[in-house]
């Protein structure tokens, strides 16, 4: 027995302009059916309110045709509906679509689909004849059918939306381009959507997907995505972030002589903040260049560079430094003796360089102490001094002597 309709006020106003669509639906689809010079309609539409179930606020019956005259609905024969409203959630799911031709005939589908979501697929398939029809290219399907033949005949495919978003990158991990894709499988084949992704800097990337994928880009700026299944194409633009991560080129290892000044030049880009060091201890922050001599022995230079948002990178060098000259002397034997107890530097002196001038300068040439001597030992206070290597200096006017010294306090 057939069910009476009972008719919601969206279902009396469907197909006028009393409502804006966005009040009760978000994708519809008209279906029509025209044959032996009658036709009739049904609707399918989606909807954040509507429900999986019948829902006479959403849905509506179909009353069956005059005898002779087709009736086209949505569901099965024994549940025909006029107005078949689904939730949105349910894109994806498989809707059957019936036919009582009411005589022999040619019939031809048509359908109008409105506001459909990016990449939403849209096939009619024909359980009778095996042949599939994409909406989106071939609104209209012709067929044959007697008045005796299964009603539920046919079956209508509509698939999810394809989703484009972007993921800044920060300094641990790379911008990337998120594609969120449904899985779905048509007329028996895995669906296989083409991407392309490319920028202003020409970089161009390309691939193909059947999921939901993520795609390394990192780098700023507008990124323009492109994806394409048979005819049908999405597009989206994403503006992405990527936090700068500094770049450090360094010399060759550098081999010198003890007390030979050298130059180190960093070629850095990306850096606000630019450090040297050696041997894990901090020599310079003054810029991307330094220069110092040391004493013998084999040295690792680290040089480390980060950018405005805190991204950090490091590159070392070797230097290997020979023994040579580490100190000058114009004095007599025995008349300087220098000492370095870690936390202060002690010169010994003879009587006659009881009055000489005692400086001390770090290894990139600042001066850091410069005192008279005040008698036969004079002490340099270190205590506000870095570890590392110093030269100190002694003269007067018949001469000086240099020597390093180091502090490790």
């Amino acid at each position: 027995m057939k069910k009476l309709a009972i008719l919601s006020i969206a279902t009396l106003f469907a197909g006028s302009t009393v409502f804006a669509q966005s009040e009760w639906y978000s994708h519809k689809m008209d279906v029509s059916v025209q044959g032996n010079g009658y036709a009739d309609l049904t609707t399918l539409y989606y909807s954040d309110n509507a429900t999986a179930a019948f829902d006479a606020l959403y849905d509506a019956y179909k009353f069956p045709s005059a005898p002779g005259q087709p009736t086209l609905y949505t569901e099965i024969y024994d549940v025909m509906q006029s107005l078949n409203g689904r939730n949105v959630s349910q894109l994806g799911q498989t809707i059957p679509l019936g036919l009582v031709p009411g005589a022999d005939g040619v019939f031809t589908f048509a359908f109008d689909l409105a506001s459909f979501p990016e990449g939403s697929l849209t096939f009619l398939e024909d359980k009778v004849s095996n042949e599939w029809t994409d909406l989106n290219s071939t609104p209209n399907y012709t067929f044959s059918m007697n008045a005796g033949d299964n009603p539920d005949r046919f079956l209508i495919h509509v698939t999810p939306g394809i989703t484009v978003s972007g993921t800044d990158g920060d300094c641990s991990s790379s911008s990337m381009i998120s594609m969120d894709i449904p899985s779905y499988v048509l007329n028996g084949q895995q669906v296989t959507w083409d991407y392309s992704i490319s920028n202003d800097n020409g970089q161009v990337v390309t691939g193909s997907s059947t999921a939901s994928t993520d795609v390394t880009v990192g780098l700023d700026g507008a990124q323009n995505v492109t994806l394409q299944f048979l005819d049908y194409t999405v597009n989206a633009s994403i503006d992405l972030s990527q936090a700068a991560t500094p770049s450090i080129n360094l010399p060759a290892d550098l081999e010198v002589e003890a007390g030979e000044s050298f130059t180190i030049d960093a070629d850095v880009t990306e850096g606000d903040i630019i450090e040297f060091y050696i041997d894990g201890q901090l020599v310079s922050s003054n810029g991307a260049s330094f220069t110092g001599s040391l004493e013998a022995g084999d040295y690792t230079v680290e040089v480390r560079a980060i950018s405005a948002e805190g991204c950090e990178s490091s590159e070392t060098m070797t230097i290997k430094v020979n023994e040579g000259v580490t100190s000058i002397n114009d004095f007599a034997a025995g008349e300087v003796s220098i000492f370095s107890n870690g936390s202060n530097v002690e010169v010994r002196l003879s009587e006659a360089l009881a009055d000489a001038n005692i400086a001390m300068y770090s290894m990139t040439g600042q001066m850091v102490a410069n005192e008279t001597a005040a008698g036969s030992v004079h002490t340099l206070s270190t205590k506000s001094l870095n570890n590392g290597i110093y030269i100190v200096v002694v003269s007067n006017n018949d001469g000086m002597m240099s020597q390093q010294v180091a502090i490790a306090k």
